[in-house]
């Protein structure tokens, strides 16, 4: 809930009343759930004034007391981001104190940035690169890997957004590779086509020290060793 022209307001009838008014401006481009969006914000100036709740404990308790702080003076500026459709694919509530000369559209901009930055950790992290397993001991040997580890994430950003058969072919291949299971409506993601990167790089590896033939031959090991029942 927010303060505007002395009425407080929830964040949705908020966005409603704006869309109504035809407030929504711009037309920015962006991607978003791997598909070409537009982005359009609106603003208004809020006052961000309710109680906060803190937790006290006493007596094997934990009541909740209420508590009135300063008002805070804030830029309300809400995104819309809509397919090619005009469908709502996402909206994004921003509380801002970032100064007026920074035009809304700009703070949203950020904003879709920043969670392509945040894409970026999980992909450095527990989606695929792991880092926080990573063992080295000094700053330069962990920025020399965190290289190697971020040129490889951009390629495969790089990857996932190609529209040419040949690389749709690679990318689809190499989630076959990663061997996950991908949804019809999403058919693939970033750490699918890392994993599948990773195995194709180790399958061109072991090409460069063993022939084909011998590669096939290695499938007996495979197989079921029947018991001697004599």
């Amino acid at each position: 809930m927010v303060r505007y022209q002395d009425r407080e307001w929830a964040l949705k009838d908020q966005r409603d009343h704006l869309h109504r008014t035809g407030q929504f401006q711009g037309r920015t481009e962006v991607t978003s759930r791997g598909q070409t969006a537009v982005q359009s914000v609106a603003e208004v100036p809020v006052v961000l004034d309710r109680p906060v709740r803190r937790r006290q404990r006493r007596d094997g308790r934990t009541p909740y007391k209420q508590e009135r702080g300063k008002a805070l003076a804030l830029r309300l500026i809400i995104t819309r981001v809509c397919n090619a459709a005009g469908e709502t694919l996402a909206v994004w509530y921003l509380l801002t104190n970032a100064p007026g000369e920074v035009d809304a559209a700009t703070v949203a901009v950020w904003y879709y940035w920043r969670w392509r930055i945040e894409s970026f950790f999980k992909l450095l992290k527990s989606a695929g690169q792991a880092a926080e397993q990573w063992q080295q001991e000094t700053g330069e040997a962990i920025a020399k890997r965190l290289l190697v580890a971020a040129m490889a994430c951009a390629l495969v950003w790089k990857l996932e957004r190609a529209t040419t058969p040949e690389a749709i072919s690679f990318r689809t291949f190499l989630v076959r590779l990663s061997g996950r299971q991908m949804k019809r409506s999403k058919p693939h993601t970033a750490p699918a086509v890392l994993a599948g990167l990773y195995v194709y790089l180790a399958m061109l590896d072991a090409l460069e020290e063993h022939s084909v033939e011998e590669l096939r031959d290695l499938k007996k090991h495979l197989r079921f060793i029947q018991p001697d029942t004599g």
